[in-house]
C-alpha cells in the first residue's frame, strides 16, 4: 500500500494498492477528539472505502466510515469515540474483463469494521464519486 498525499486544504489521505489485482488490507487507526480527518482504503486507483471517524458526525450515508465511497452505506454503524483505536479488514476482487472490455466479474468487496460485517461481498458499478449510484 501507498499513502497518497494530502489535498491542500483538506485533511483527506488515500492509502492506495499499485497492484492490478485482487488483495486485502488492515487498517488501524486512533481518531483525534477534536479533528475530523478523512482516509480512505483506495484500490486500483478508482474504488474507495472510507476509513474515518463518523462517530456522532452526521455525514451522507455513502461517506460515512467503512461505506464504499459513492456507491454503498455500511449494513451497519460500528464507528467507536473518538481517542478509541478503529479497525478496518477489506478484501477486494479486483474485476474481471473479456476479450472486447466486459465486465463479466465485476470489482467486489467485503469489508469489516471494528470486527462486525459492514459490506458483505458487495458488487461495485464503477469508480467511486458522490452518488454514483442510484438508491
Amino acid at each position: 500500500m501507498t499513502r497518497l498525499p494530502a489535498t491542500a486544504g483538506l485533511d483527506h489521505r488515500c492509502f492506495a494498492t499499485r497492484s492490478y489485482t485482487s488483495s486485502g488490507c488492515h487498517r488501524t487507526r486512533r481518531a483525534a477528539p477534536t479533528k475530523i480527518v478523512a482516509i480512505a482504503a483506495c484500490f486500483l486507483g478508482m474504488y474507495e472505502v472510507q476509513v474515518l471517524d463518523s462517530y456522532g458526525n452526521i455525514t451522507y450515508d455513502d461517506g460515512q466510515a467503512a461505506a464504499l465511497y459513492g456507491q454503498y452505506p455500511p449494513l451497519v454503524c460500528a464507528s467507536r469515540p473518538p481517542g478509541v483505536w478503529q479497525s478496518y479488514d477489506i478484501v477486494f476482487r479486483r474485476p474481471r474483463f473479456d476479450a472486447s472490455g466486459h465486465v463479466p466479474s465485476p470489482a467486489i468487496v467485503t469489508g469489516l469494521h471494528n470486527g462486525v460485517l459492514v459490506q458483505d461481498h458487495v458488487m461495485l458499478v464503477g469508480p467511486a464519486a458522490n452518488q454514483s449510484r442510484l438508491p
